[in-house]
């Protein structure tokens, strides 16, 4: 599994890298104003959320982790098609 990939985010190519930290997969993202680490956690009912660290869920995250779904879909053929 390649550990980085791109996907377009208001109209400009951003680069994510992908790493674990403790089991935890972190998803950095190289924009042009600064370095952003998104992750999916899980809550205790099962509900995913998308967490920008340092800030938690914002609209911001939920948009991007949506956008790294579609990039892992698609890069990596989750759907088996």
């Amino acid at each position: 599994m390649k550990n980085n990939f791109t996907i377009s985010w208001n109209g400009t190519r951003v680069f994510v890298d992908l790493i674990e930290e403790k089991q935890t997969p972190v998803y950095v993202l190289h924009t042009t104003k600064k370095k952003r680490e998104i992750v999916n956690h899980v809550d205790e009912l099962g509900v995913e959320h998308w967490l920008e660290r340092g800030k938690g869920e914002t609209a911001d995250s939920i948009k991007l982790g949506a956008l790294i779904e579609m990039a892992m879909y698609q890069q990596y053929d989750y759907w088996g098609v």
